[in-house]
């Protein structure tokens, strides 16, 4: 993701600029996500910005603190990008 603003600071403690409903599947997500929200718990695969890929039983109510770039699977629902 690519910041105009060299006074931005991307992090944790900065809001979110977008939101998104997060579809598992095959394509990646429309941003890079500062956190991924799940509603109800399952298991969750991502691709982290990094390039990790990473599977994870998560509980209801679950944020993930990390930038992701692409949910590829999940058995969790109600997934919500923010970025």
């Amino acid at each position: 993701m690519t910041i105009n603003n060299s006074n931005y600071n991307v992090g944790l403690t900065t809001p979110g600029r977008r939101v998104a409903e997060v579809t598992p599947g095959p394509d990646r997500l429309p941003f890079t996500a500062l956190t991924i929200y799940v509603t109800v718990g399952g298991t969750i695969t991502y691709t982290t910005v990094s390039g990790d890929s990473i599977t994870q039983t998560v509980p209801n109510y679950y944020e993930i603190p990390l930038q992701i770039t692409h949910v590829i699977a999940a058995t969790a629902t109600g997934i919500v990008a923010y970025g």
